[in-house]
């Protein structure tokens, strides 16, 4: 641990035993076995005299000793010119009291505390030290992957060309190799809308928008919404879309169908009597390379579960077939991904895209968390993938999930400053919860508002991945302590938060990007 590293933790302590009303987060700080060790070798020297001013306890010998003084003191004054402090002693007689003050350092925040290890647990220490100082964001530069996944430089003296590997090879799945995946699509059509669709073949469609009434309209990359004139779609048309589906019986309760032995994506659209007019194909390409190549450092890191977020259309899924595939097959976990439409692995017996991994259907969306405690209970996995995680229930059963040792991959609709003020998705990453301000805090760090929001709990994901724009499947920016983050965003201050993306001469370029909550 570097010296500056201690320095600036020492001055949390420091903040905090300033604090009366921090005394009971200080006492639990100070039984943590890795900052009781630092106390003891003498490389940690936190201010005693501030702390004798609030507390009534001491540190011999590295041990915290705490007097017999409870209820409201009086305490004397140490010669420290401090004024004499009348307070009411936070003690075991109230373990759940909230011990919430927004003047704490924003590096320490504290809440509600049931036992010390709960404390540790939210403050994100590691040996005694909060670990964003343990997870630097690496220097803007070109990195390559080496054998053991590690990110290193070409400047760095150990690097070889011998041991840089290509990251896209690592996620390729020999057995499936298609590239006529239109074909699929195009069978489920009615003649005439297919010969109109056809002429569109060779553009990056994304997906096709077939409604009663109207022509055809094609989502193409980067161009928008193309009208394809020529037919209307007709009542007969669905109807035969509809059969060469298998009928009603092939779409869930999300209303939405996969198209036989492809992961195609058709979703439906109905009438107030229940029947359909109208149709979205989401076209599935299986990329064998994209941009879960970026993280081959995180996936390798056994201890972290990590949240996929980004706009409709940006890659989620496709992205994490690439980080099933990784780690079944070159990391040789067991993976067990939670398919709640089919649309990650096929909706046939046999999963497609996914490598090795293991694939769970799920009959209904209402019942895709009580899968996961399934999967959890009766399939000993170790990696659980779930794409789209959105609902209350899935959200518990996540942090039951990763309580339980298994660790978690999902993907969520929005971006990482959206999510946290969204009344569900904001648990995954620690929830928020309101506090009173003292009016000299408010005046002075809160534009003189009253209320403010801070971090409730430890986030269910280590890290979150955030994805680009639709169209820019080669970039990532990745949080890697939402917890962290979310404490500095709800202080007022921008953070830095990591980028990725594939050099076109090889490599991986790495810059820093900024971001602040925006003005509500």
């Amino acid at each position: 641990m570097s010296d500056a590293a201690l320095r600036i933790l020492e001055s949390d302590l420091n903040s905090i035993c300033a604090d009366p009303m921090q005394s009971k987060t200080y006492e639990a700080l100070l039984k943590n076995k890795g900052i009781k060790k630092h106390i003891a070798s003498g490389l940690l020297k936190p201010n005693l005299s501030n702390l004798s001013s609030i507390m009534p306890f001491t540190i011999k010998g590295g041990q915290l000793v705490r007097s017999r003084l409870t209820g409201r003191q009086q305490l004397k004054t140490p010669m420290t010119g401090l004024p004499t402090t009348n307070l009411q002693v936070i003690n075991n007689a109230a373990p759940n009291m909230a011990t919430t003050v927004a003047s704490a350092p924003q590096t320490l925040l504290t809440r509600p505390l049931d036992t010390i290890e709960s404390l540790t647990a939210s403050l994100s220490l590691t040996n005694g030290i909060p670990s964003h100082l343990t997870q630097p964001l690496l220097p803007t530069g070109l990195y390559h992957f080496n054998r053991d996944y590690e990110l290193i430089s070409p400047n760095d003296v150990n690097f070889d060309t011998k041991d840089i590997i290509d990251p896209a090879l690592e996620l390729v799945d020999q057995e499936d190799t298609r590239e006529d995946f239109l074909e699929d699509i195009f069978d489920i059509l009615p003649f005439r809308i297919k010969a109109l669709v056809e002429v569109y073949e060779e553009e990056d469609i994304i997906d096709i928008a077939l409604d009663e009434g109207r022509p055809p309209i094609l989502n193409i990359l980067k161009k928008g919404m193309l009208p394809v004139f020529g037919e209307i779609v007709s009542s007969d048309d669905i109807d035969d879309i509809l059969a060469n589906l298998g009928g009603t019986g092939a779409f869930g309760s999300d209303n939405r169908a996969i198209i036989p032995n492809t992961n195609h994506r058709v979703s439906g659209i109905r009438n107030r009597d229940g029947d359909f007019y109208g149709f979205t194909i989401r076209v599935s390409r299986n990329v064998q390379s994209n941009a879960s190549a970026l993280i081959l450092d995180l996936l390798r890191d056994t201890t972290k579960s990590i949240l996929v977020v980004g706009i409709p259309g940006s890659g989620k899924t496709s992205f994490i077939r690439g980080v099933s595939r990784f780690l079944s097959n070159k990391q040789q976990r067991n993976v067990v991904i939670i398919d709640t439409s089919n649309e990650i692995a096929g909706n046939s017996n046999v999963p497609k895209f996914v490598g090795l991994s293991r694939r769970m259907m799920v009959k209904q969306t209402s019942l895709q968390g009580q899968v996961m405690m399934e999967c959890v209970q009766n399939h000993t996995a170790q990696d659980m993938i779930i794409d789209e995680i959105g609902r209350p229930e899935e959200v518990r059963a996540a942090h039951t999930v990763v309580q339980r040792g298994v660790r978690l991959f999902a993907s969520a609709h929005g971006s990482f400053l959206s999510i946290i003020y969204d009344q569900v998705l904001q648990n995954l990453i620690g929830g928020l919860t309101s506090v009173i301000l003292s009016d000299k805090v408010a005046s002075t760090q809160n534009n003189y508002r009253k209320m403010a929001s801070q971090r409730r709990e430890a986030p269910v994901f280590h890290v979150v991945i955030e994805l680009c724009d639709t169209g820019n499947f080669d970039t990532v920016r990745i949080i890697k302590n939402p917890g962290k983050a979310i404490d500095m965003l709800m202080s007022g201050k921008s953070i830095d938060i990591e980028q990725r993306s594939f050099h076109p001469e090889g490599g991986i370029k790495i810059t820093c990007q900024t971001i602040s909550l925006p003005d509500l």
